[in-house]
């Protein structure tokens, strides 16, 4: 609701530059307020065409980061999947064995030193 609060003086007096900034500066552009206004709501109430354009824009621009998002999370869990599935591949017993042989080797070289 604070964003909402931020946005709403700009809005309602017309100051597109202001709601650009607050925009790029990290405020969200679609917050509901305690009767679901949006401030693309206000801002169509107030008459302010650019203002809602560039709220939609913004809106936009948002979804889109968060489907990337999700894509990354998606690709991500799926490579520490596959990164399981090759470390259980390399423990296999087989790897072990070579490893124990090579180890029984050393331990009796260096015990008969």
């Amino acid at each position: 609701m604070i964003e909402l609060n931020l946005l709403i003086g700009p809005i309602s007096l017309g100051h597109q530059q202001v709601v650009d900034w607050l925009l790029l500066k990290g405020v969200a552009p679609n917050p509901k307020d305690r009767h679901g206004n949006t401030p693309k709501d206000e801002a169509e109430r107030y008459g302010h065409a650019k203002i809602v354009k560039i709220l939609q824009e913004a809106e936009d621009d948002a979804a889109e980061r968060r489907k990337k998002a999700a894509k990354k999370g998606a690709k991500k869990k799926t490579n520490e999947g596959k990164e399981k599935e090759a470390e259980s591949d390399y423990s296999d017993g087989e790897e072990d064995s070579h490893l124990s042989s090579e180890t029984n080797g050393e331990s009796d070289f260096i015990s008969n030193k």
